[in-house]
């Protein structure tokens, strides 16, 4: 993954599969691999299968909000977010911040979306880029760059993904700063998921060994 070594990945994941055919966690990941490349009958249908081995796992249900949140589907982001909170309601995946907040946020429930990130934000000791984001969709720009200004003092002397700080400028409409922190997620080889209209964004997937025509597609298609 790291390598962006694709085909290595899937190769791997199939091994892990022939060894374990019920191994919940071998299911997952291959669902991450098949959504990166934006197959998503094939991602849904892994996590599917992720989640029937492991029904208990909070993490494989976030993660599966997360999913349908990408894909628009923010019914189902917001059931499997509450299952989620059913399992562990102190649950908090400390990378993508709330994905049920997400869904809220993107349904145009603003306050309940503030409520989860706040919260969010609590547990993990960290500046919330959904937080930022939410109020800069609410108007509240100040709101959003304080919270912004945190998370880039934040990231001098720990690590935060660029791709979230990425994500609040281009909340904000400052795109050419977007491209430098997503160049910079490039090189930490974190998520890339914003800017997907912007014709640089076509050459950020060919250097990492994504087909642009596929994600651009799978985005027209939500």
């Amino acid at each position: 993954v790291l390598d962006w070594d694709f085909a290595a990945d899937e190769a791997e994941l199939k091994r892990a599969l022939q060894l374990d055919p019920n191994s919940a966690f071998a299911h997952f990941i291959l669902a991450l691999l098949r959504f990166s490349q934006c197959d998503l009958e094939e991602g849904f249908a892994q996590i599917r299968e992720a989640k029937k081995l492991d029904p208990l796992s909070p993490g494989i249900s976030d993660f599966a909000a997360f999913f349908y949140v990408q894909s628009g589907r923010l019914d189902d982001a917001i059931r499997e977010g509450q299952r989620t909170l059913e399992l562990d309601p102190n649950y908090v995946y400390p990378v993508l911040d709330s994905n049920l907040a997400t869904a809220y946020r993107e349904k145009g429930d603003f306050a309940q979306a503030i409520t989860l990130y706040l919260r969010a934000q609590e547990a993990m000791r960290l500046p919330s880029s959904g937080l930022a984001i939410t109020y800069a969709r609410m108007g509240r720009q100040p709101e959003a760059r304080r919270i912004l200004n945190e998370l880039v003092e934040k990231a001098r002397v720990q690590y935060v993904a660029a791709d979230r700080i990425a994500a609040v400028y281009v909340a904000l409409g400052q795109n050419d700063e977007a491209f430098r922190w997503l160049e910079r997620a490039a090189a930490e080889r974190n998520a890339i998921l914003p800017l997907r209209s912007d014709p640089r964004f076509a050459d950020l997937l060919r250097r990492m060994g994504v087909d642009p025509t596929k994600v651009l597609t799978g985005q027209e298609s939500r």
